[in-house]
């Protein structure tokens, strides 16, 4: 009998090491932050953009821009959007200042270039600038461009002439150009 009340009381003890050695789940919540990021810079951002018009030394030719285009301008930006996948767009408009008379100033804003990564806007067709926003990007999710030029959106400025009677001559027309990034 004393064996037995051995064996029944190791039966008993080894149940309760067995109990004693379950596993137990802890959990630890974890959050994460991400900031709703809406950015843009223009590359290189010292430099003006210069457009000029050619002196013509034959009499009937029509004046023609020194270089039709300027595109030493690239546009960089980053993004993170909201949940509801709501895009952003970058508009453009002439804040001050005014184009020669006679004239209209264009930009065409090329396709993305570059080593960043993300949804990357769609680029409008060439527009002429106005003193009212006009979207040249459309588009845009989560996505960084890089920084600096060669990385963006290619930026070319251009001038036409629209109407010869109201050329004059003037030294300089200096226009500011604002660029902004909002959601869709």
């Amino acid at each position: 009998m004393i064996v037995n009340c051995k064996i029944f009381m190791i039966i008993i003890l080894y149940s309760m090491v067995i109990k004693a050695q379950t596993s137990q789940v802890n959990t630890v919540p974890l959050s994460f932050e991400i900031p709703e990021i809406a950015i843009l810079k223009i590359q290189p951002s010292i430099e003006p953009v210069i457009i000029s018009l050619e002196t013509i030394t034959e009499a009937g030719n029509p004046i023609a821009s020194k270089s039709e285009t300027n595109n030493d301008k690239w546009l960089n930006y980053s993004s993170s959007i909201a949940e509801d996948g709501v895009t952003r767009n970058i508009s453009v408009e002439i804040l001050s200042g005014t184009a020669p008379p006679g004239t209209e100033i264009t930009l065409n804003t090329g396709s993305y270039v570059g080593s960043g990564s993300g949804q990357f806007g769609t680029p409008s067709e060439q527009i002429t600038l106005k003193r009212s926003p006009q979207k040249i990007l459309t588009g845009i999710g989560g996505a960084f461009t890089n920084i600096g030029p060669q990385n963006g959106h290619p930026l070319s400025y251009g001038i036409q002439i629209k109407n010869y009677d109201l050329l004059s001559f003037q030294e300089n027309h200096i226009l500011f150009i604002s660029y902004t990034i909002s959601d869709d």
